[in-house]
């Protein structure tokens, strides 16, 4: 992500509380790749990988 160790985990927190608010459960310190992405890029993997060939 080119950000500090620390500051990708602080992401991480945010990012997982955001989650639990949803009603999903979470684990310290690991989120779902595509939810990363989502958050990070604005889309969602699997329509995304789904088009290109």
């Amino acid at each position: 992500m080119g950000v500090s160790n620390g500051h990708a985990y602080k992401l991480i927190r945010e990012m997982n509380s955001e989650l639990k608010k949803q009603g999903y459960l979470t684990i310290a310190g690991k989120l779902p790749r595509a939810y990363l992405e989502k958050c990070l890029y604005g889309f969602s993997s699997a329509v995304e990988r789904s088009d290109v060939k």
